[in-house]
């Protein structure tokens, strides 16, 4: 008898030792969440995160569609469509809780600020893949602006890059939309009120009309407005000239729209790239994805925001995404976040008489266990002298400058070709090709690929005619204060 109570009583101990791990193996796996969101949340007790939710749209139709409308419409309707059918209960729940949030279908997820259990309460519903750390934007751009006002009449930058060449056979980026994701433009600079797209009566613009052309918000400013110097300078690149010998941009044809993403308190990047996608009025309503530019220019960074699938939204749209490749070199694989991923076009800086410049990022990446060339061509970005806030001019220096050249290039590619517009593949093909291929003396040790200058300096003038490749780009490193990296890097001809 004793024998046998002992029994029971060590098979009801394994049952009672048991019953919890297999209720626990029963509940669903919870999603997963960010490690540094735990770090910030023990510092300051609150995280601004992203709630991406399990369910996301396949666009995998849109690379059929002859069109970029075509495109951008599918794109569109399939992302809105599944944000529509999927986030019904997560708004509920966050409207009952009091949790103020933004709302996005160009990925398929929520904005928010969330303490502790708020984030342990999120990642167990089921609808929710996983929540990431929103981290901080900041501009790829040197310390300081000279003052510049004396035209050079064709910058050395944009002689550089043969734009003039370009120009003088008709080409100037007529037909081509260029948008700025920066901290705003001052619309009314001499050098970029005719090509602002807002512009009702060019070339004497007096009268506006900033609904799809520009966008803060709901509550943003109704016109186009600069939060520093930044945007201004980097739009003067692109299309900037003022008729009276500031020739300071690359396609000065061609027409702009903007988003103060970088430095408004009211939006950012994605609320930005959702207006680049479907352009809106400026109360958000009657979108347009066939209003939507040809390429938008990234003269930005994040320390680890994850805005791939975002960016892969825009590419299935047919927009071009150039990205200033960082101001973190000389040492290798230090390209900037996104400009790692292969739907982007990350620029080098380099200065007058093809020097690379020292704060350059370098490459190579790694994505997905493989090692990707970066960055993808390489422009001037030392002592570049553009437009800025009261209607004058003044010289930067960064990628951030490099990166304007790099989607003028495009425009006015699309310009001289416009049934390429949409067809990211292609052009990212012919621009490397057309691209003055050179030698540095600084890449990976182990790699033979392009990772100083990428495909090499930025030839215009080869680029609307073929794919073939022209000539160009940086080929050694700029003096610098800096130390050189403890492995060099070598940059060969882009294959």
């Amino acid at each position: 008898m004793k024998h046998r109570m002992l029994t029971i009583l060590i098979l009801s101990i394994l049952i009672l030792t048991l019953v919890p791990a297999t209720l626990a193996s029963a509940q669903p796996p919870r999603a997963w969440v960010d490690p540094h969101i735990w770090s910030v949340l023990r510092e300051e007790g609150q995280a601004r995160v992203l709630v991406v939710l399990k369910a996301q749209a396949d666009l995998e139709g849109a690379r059929s569609l002859p069109t970029k409308a075509e495109k951008g419409w599918y794109v569109y309707r399939q992302l809105t469509a599944v944000a529509e059918r999927t986030q019904g209960p997560l708004r509920a729940y966050l409207d009952s809780r009091g949790v103020a949030y933004k709302a996005y279908w160009i990925q398929n997820m929520f904005e928010l600020v969330a303490d502790a259990g708020l984030v342990n309460t999120l990642a167990a519903r089921p609808e929710v893949a996983r929540i990431e750390y929103l981290y901080p934007v900041y501009l790829d751009v040197e310390p300081g602006v000279k003052s510049a006002p004396a035209p050079n009449t064709i910058e050395w930058n944009i002689d550089r890059v043969d734009a003039d060449l370009v120009w003088a056979m008709g080409i100037t980026g007529t037909g081509a939309v260029v948008a700025d994701l920066d901290t705003g433009v001052e619309y009314t600079h001499d050098a970029l009120v005719r090509q602002y797209r807002g512009c009702v009566d060019p070339p004497a613009c007096t009268t506006f009309d900033h609904n799809y052309n520009w966008w803060e918000g709901p509550g943003g400013a109704t016109e186009p407005y600069d939060t520093g110097s930044h945007g201004t300078h980097t739009m003067g690149t692109m299309v900037g000239d003022d008729g009276a010998g500031n020739q300071i941009g690359m396609a000065p044809g061609a027409k702009w729209i903007a988003c103060p993403g970088i430095g408004s308190p009211l939006v950012g990047p994605f609320e930005c790239f959702q207006f680049f996608l479907a352009p809106t009025k400026l109360d958000g309503s009657d979108p347009r994805p066939d209003l939507a530019p040809h390429v938008i220019n990234n003269s930005w960074s994040s320390a680890g925001t994850n805005f791939r699938d975002a960016i892969h939204n825009l590419y299935m749209a047919g927009i071009y995404f150039a990205k200033s490749a960082g101001n973190t070199g000389p040492s290798c694989s230090t390209i900037t976040n996104p400009g790692q991923w292969p739907e982007v076009g990350a620029t080098a800086a380099f200065a007058q008489g093809d020097i690379i410049a020292s704060f350059s990022s370098r490459g190579p990446v790694t994505v997905d266990h493989e090692i990707v060339v970066k960055p993808d061509i390489a422009a001037p970005g030392v002592n570049v002298r553009s437009s800025i806030p009261g209607n004058t001019y003044g010289s930067m220096q960064g990628t951030s400058m490099a990166c304007p050249h790099h989607a003028g290039a495009v425009a006015l590619l699309i310009s001289a070709r416009p049934e390429l517009a949409g067809q990211i593949d292609t052009i990212q093909r012919i621009l490397k090709y057309s691209a003055e291929p050179k030698i540095s003396d600084r890449a990976h040790p182990s790699s033979t690929a392009p990772t100083t200058s990428g495909a090499g300096a930025s030839s215009t003038s080869t680029a609307p005619c073929s794919t073939r490749r022209a000539s160009a780009s940086a080929t050694s490193t700029a003096p610098s204060p800096t130390p050189p990296p403890p492995r060099p890097c070598r940059a060969s001809v882009w294959t």
